[in-house]
């Protein structure tokens, strides 16, 4: 087959057949398949997760780099998406404790929320996303990746419950526990 035509195939497959192929044949192209799918939803993620866009950027080089690296951990057993999900927000929390601890060192621990790049967050009233963002920045690293997972990601309870590696219960606590408090941020002075 051409590579032309393999790479027909591997637009077409699944993320789980892609990714078989990237187990099996340490197939580069069809990892550079995954990674045009998932870059975009990612670097959006890890911007959420992260608070700025140098960071997210980094948790999403290293998140490929994890998950290329960590290939032969795939099973098929959980989703593409379970599996890739827990190493990107895995890696976005490392990177987020790190930019931290380096601004604390530095003293810069007070960073600002830069403006997002996608345009459809752009349409939406910039004081009130940044009101939001800094909220988000307030909350704990796990109801931040609960909130982030659900309403940004469209995941369901399940299945954050499957990334995470936590009870379902434990997602609904920390998901209520996550809005109780971001509701107390966003009140009106």
């Amino acid at each position: 087959m051409s590579g032309g035509a393999q790479q027909d195939v591997m637009s077409i497959a699944s993320d789980e057949a892609v990714m078989a192929a990237v187990c099996a044949r340490d197939d580069d192209r069809a990892f550079a398949e995954l990674v045009t799918r998932w870059r975009t939803r990612l670097q959006q993620t890890c911007y959420r997760l992260t608070g700025n866009h140098a960071d997210a950027e980094d948790a999403v080089q290293e998140a490929f780099t994890r998950a290329f690296m960590s290939r032969d951990q795939f099973r098929g057993q959980a989703s593409f998406a379970t599996w890739f999900w827990r190493i990107a927000v895995n890696v976005a929390h490392d990177v987020r404790r790190r930019s931290v601890r380096q601004k604390e060192l530095s003293g810069t621990a007070g960073h600002s929320v830069s403006q997002p790049d996608n345009a459809q967050e752009r349409a939406v009233s910039a004081e009130r996303r940044g009101q939001v963002l800094e909220a988000l920045e307030q909350l704990t690293e796990t109801q931040r990746t609960v909130v982030v997972l659900r309403h940004y990601e469209q995941l369901k309870f399940r299945e954050i419950s499957e990334v995470l590696g936590v009870p379902e219960g434990t997602v609904a606590s920390r998901m209520a526990d996550a809005l109780n408090r971001l509701s107390q941020l966003l009140k009106p002075e």
